[in-house]
Order: structure tokens, then sequence, then C-alpha cells
């Protein structure tokens, strides 16, 4: 999913996206279904999912009848949404736009303004300001979705390390969960009340050190932020190599994961 600059980079992988990184069926399901519940959406309740991607939930989303609009920076990601959405005989309202810039969405016409791993890309004042334009004067809630790992899984240990390398490199890599946190504490400085976090789904992944520093290699940037190619494949090269010194890194262990859903409630319309 790619809710800013990064659009032309996921052009590429458009086709694959959701095979290679999109969350179980099962997940992306119960995550729809606490979207839909909490914020208590329907046909004249709508969504705005800010970098929708290839659909990962927002076509959960779109086949339960609400009011859905898919913002997102990639034509190529949308073009596989639709033609995904399409073989299941949903249509969603999909817009390309850049969701660092103004958002192309009416006034006042979102129940829920949702990103799932895709606002950390954003920065939080220019969330918030969206995000309060497009609120519903009849209640809106703003809800971030995001990815939690066991503290010792490959994915985690890999992340670690690459972000020690990216700090000696000056470079200051983005956190999830940091930047949840952040465009909470801004929104609630705007006069929003946060929300209780909310682990919707767990689910067991099995993973090695490779095939975490590969999943960095499928990304854009590094631990979100913008890095040139070389630099960027210098530093895996030497992440790899630094990973390599500590054990086998084809060795796959099993972990769980968390699928959390975090935000604020924009606008209370009780």
């Amino acid at each position: 999913m790619s809710a800013t600059s990064g659009g032309p980079f996921f052009d590429a992988q458009a086709a694959t996206f959701r095979a290679r990184a999109g969350l179980p069926a099962r997940v992306r399901a119960e995550v729809a279904a606490t979207i839909v519940e909490v914020g208590r959406l329907g046909p004249s309740r709508g969504v705005i999912d800010v970098g929708a991607g290839a659909g990962d939930i927002g076509l959960e989303l779109a086949a339960s009848g609400v009011d859905y609009v898919g913002l997102d920076a990639s034509p190529a990601m949308l073009e596989q949404f639709r033609s995904d959405a399409a073989r299941a005989g949903v249509y969603p309202r999909l817009v390309v736009a850049d969701a660092g810039g103004p958002w192309p969405v009416a006034p006042g016409s979102a129940a829920v303004i949702f990103g799932s791993r895709s606002l950390h890309w954003l920065d939080p004042a220019h969330v918030a300001t969206e995000a309060f334009t497009a609120a519903s004067p009849e209640g809106a809630l703003l809800v971030v979705g995001r990815v939690e790992r066991d503290a010792d899984s490959p994915r985690t240990r890999a992340r670690r390390a690459l972000r020690d390398l990216l700090a000696r490199e000056g470079i200051q890599g983005r956190s999830g969960k940091r930047s949840s946190a952040r465009l909470v504490e801004e929104c609630v400085r705007r006069g929003a009340s946060a929300l209780p976090r909310r682990v919707v789904s767990s689910f067991g992944v099995r993973t090695s050190i490779r095939d975490a520093i590969e999943a960095f290699r499928g990304k854009p940037g590094l631990a979100g932020t913008a890095v040139d190619e070389p630099v960027k494949s210098r530093i895996l090269d030497e992440l790899r190599f630094t990973l390599e010194a500590f054990g086998n890194i084809d060795t796959a262990q099993d972990s769980v994961e968390r699928y959390v859903l975090e935000g604020v409630t924009l606008i209370d319309g009780a």
C-alpha cells in the first residue's frame, strides 16, 4: 500500500503484492468486521481507506456493503484491487491520490478514516488536518492498523539490526508504533479522544532472517524512510553480513504476529 510518493515503486509489484505481503484471509475478514462494528458503518456511514493498495483489507470492507473510498498513490495497485474486486462482484470507489497532499474526498463524508500499515509514511499533523476535514459531523473515528511481532522473531531481530545500521548512516528510521502514537497525540491535542488499543487477530508465521531481509528489499526505502536504491542495497548487504556472524540466517522460526487497531474519536456522534 502506498499512501504517498512510493507509488511508482509499488506499481511494479501490484500483481504479486497481496500474495507476498498480504494478511491471512481470516485476519483480513476479522479486521474489516471490527472496523465496521466500531465505526457503525453502513451504506450511509462510510470509510476512507488511506493507502488502500491492492485491497488487502479494503476489499473486505467494500464487500461488506459500506460506503467505501480507497486512496492510493499507485495506479497499478488500485487497478489490481479493482480487478480482484470485480471478480468478487464488488465495485469500490478507488482514487489515485498522494495522501501527502490534499485528500480528494468530500468534507464531512467519512465515519471512519482508516490506514493499514500506511499512515507512518505521512506527517501526523497533515493526517490530523485531513482526517478532521473528512470527518462526519454525525460522528467519526480515525483508525490505524498495524502488525506487532514477537520481540525475538526473525523479523523483529532483523529490524532492530537494520535500525542500528541506519543510525550509523545518520538515517532515522520510522516505527509504526511510534508514528501511531504521534498521530494519536496530535489528534488529541486538537480535541479528539484516544481509543483503547485493540488486538483484533493473532496469527502464526514461520520465517527466517533471510526472509526478513528479502522483505526489506521488496519495500520502498528502509524502515519507513526514503533511501536511494544504491544506499539501500549496500545497507541490506551489510545487514546480511552482520547477522550471518551470529548464526544461520536461513533457519526458520515460528512466531506469532498480532494485528492491532489504535486511533481516536475525532467527533463524538453519541
